[in-house]
């Protein structure tokens, strides 16, 4: 909860400083100090554009990062909640029915080389692993 709110923070404090980084760029002060030196006006609106959209991009970034973390987590979540299900079973050549395991269960005994017939515990047949995971 606490990297949350730190990710919270983060955006709070880069939108106050691309707020403050555009405010600066328009204000009387620097427009009129720019206007002093000699800098023609359309360069000046480049230089401004050039501002906001190094921020957005600034932004952008930050909202994929602050996305893809929570996508994260929420992915890790289910996969930690999956595990604890007992919902698989497994049928082998000799006709011996297993289970329920879990996913993690299930995982081991095919990369053992065990499991060629699975279902879920409320299927009334057992399919190749194949066709549940067709990868």
């Amino acid at each position: 909860m606490a990297s949350r709110r730190g990710l919270g923070c983060l955006a709070v404090l880069t939108a106050t400083s691309i707020y403050e980084v555009i405010a600066a760029s328009t204000s009387p002060v620097v427009v009129e100090s720019i206007s002093d030196a000699g800098v023609d006006e359309s360069e000046i609106i480049a230089y401004r554009v050039t501002i906001i959209v190094l921020s957005l991009i600034l932004a952008l970034v930050l909202l994929g990062f602050l996305v893809s973390k929570v996508r994260s987590r929420y992915y890790a979540e289910l996969d930690e909640e999956d595990d604890e299900l007992r919902e698989w079973c497994y049928r082998l050549p000799s006709g011996e029915v297993g289970g329920p395991h879990s996913s993690a269960e299930m995982r081991k005994l095919y990369l053992e080389g065990k499991l060629t017939l699975v279902k879920l515990v409320w299927q009334d047949a057992f399919l190749p692993v194949r066709e549940h995971f067709p990868e």
